[in-house]
């Protein structure tokens, strides 16, 4: 794994603590980005 530092807005940043979890962010958002990133090829 690589490690990637993002910007996101306070309420974004806000949302996602309170519906993934502090500990599960990094691995939501690779996740969905997986996703995405399949339906490209």
């Amino acid at each position: 794994m690589k490690k990637l530092k993002i910007t996101v807005d306070d309420e974004v940043y806000k949302g996602l603590h309170v519906r993934i979890g502090r500990g599960n962010i990094s691995r939501f958002l690779n996740d969905m980005a997986a996703r995405i990133l399949a339906r490209c090829r």
